[in-house]
């Protein structure tokens, strides 16, 4: 099965870099140039200019994978979150799913119900992957629409897009455990895209 897909990741909406509104401007200006390429339609600038990148590659895609930190900080404003609701309803509107999971910037407190990822889910906006997780492993349940959640989506026959939210420092753990459900499936002798954000190691000092 043939598929064309845009994978992104790291937009971190809201991020006032420098102090400077300008930056902020700016991380919006290019995730709507990302949507703009996922859907094959351009708007400009309130300056007039065009963000234009891989001219080669045109749009429209199947669906769009978002891999974690479409926000910068967990605790976001009124103005970030309609930058990201603006531009996901972009998508939703062509019919374009977009396929995402929870990074290490925008997990949820730990005293809060739900965060502003499982919110967009809640609006219909993403469909926000992650695995059930059980004393004995990972339980790997497909999206259910009414629930807003799953493990994996199929965004066309035939492709199937697994996702797991950001573990931390137990990310490789979660990901050989999740590995580890996956291959005891019926999933197991088939092809699959697994989805995670990824974990940054942190350079020491030489001396």
């Amino acid at each position: 099965m043939k598929t064309r897909f845009l994978h992104c990741a790291d937009i971190h909406l809201g991020y006032l870099q420098y102090g400077l509104k300008e930056r902020f401007n700016d991380f919006a200006a290019a995730f709507n140039a990302v949507i703009d390429k996922a859907i094959g339609e351009y708007s400009p600038r309130r300056d007039g200019r065009r963000i234009a990148f891989d001219e080669d590659l045109q749009g429209p895609v199947d669906f769009v994978i978002l891999a974690g930190d479409l926000f910068h900080k967990r605790s976001i404003d009124a103005l970030t979150l309609n930058q990201a609701m603006r531009g996901l309803r972009r998508l939703r509107d062509k019919g374009i799913p977009c396929i995402a999971v929870e990074g290490n910037h925008e997990r949820a407190y730990y005293d809060d119900v739900i965060g502003w990822m499982k919110f967009l889910a809640l609006q219909d906006l993403i469909i926000l992957l992650d695995a059930e997780v059980e004393p004995h492993g990972f339980i790997l349940k497909p999206w259910d629409a009414k629930r807003r959640q799953g493990a994996y989506y199929e965004p066309k026959p035939g492709v199937r897009i697994y996702g797991m939210r950001y573990f931390g420092a137990s990310t490789g753990a979660a990901l050989k455990a999740y590995a580890e459900a996956l291959a005891a499936s019926a999933e197991g002798r088939r092809r699959v895209q697994h989805l995670c954000h990824p974990r940054r190691r942190r350079r020491s000092a030489r001396r």
